[in-house]
């Protein structure tokens, strides 16, 4: 089983929770001993908690006309792994969803 659940391949998004922890290798202990693999980017430096957010796969362009229709304002930004898409959510509280990334660009498979 991978944090976050499957990649997104549909062209609908997927969850994708980010857990922030202190100590990286702690993790690399961890997530083995209870059957998980962290996935690109689901494991950052930080201090600890867990942030959602999605993995998208389709059109972004074609989310954003989705998002405006239905009264959002989305947001796309190009970041060096892949494209962003951020919407302001429930609470005003930004949510990301983030291109299927698959170039590592410097990041490492754990486990």
């Amino acid at each position: 089983m991978a944090l976050g659940g499957p990649l997104s391949r549909t062209g609908d998004p997927c969850v994708l929770p980010i857990h922030y922890v202190r100590d990286l290798a702690e993790v690399d202990r961890l997530y083995p001993a209870l059957g998980l693999r962290p996935r690109i980017a689901a494991v950052h430096h930080g201090e600890p908690q867990i942030e959602l957010s999605f993995e998208y796969a389709g059109d972004f362009d074609a989310l954003t006309s989705r998002l405006d229709a239905a009264g959002y304002a989305a947001e796309i930004v190009d970041e060096a792994y892949n494209r962003t898409l951020r919407v302001s959510g429930p609470g005003g509280r930004e949510l990301w969803i983030n291109g299927v990334q698959h170039d590592l660009y410097g990041y490492r498979l754990l486990g």
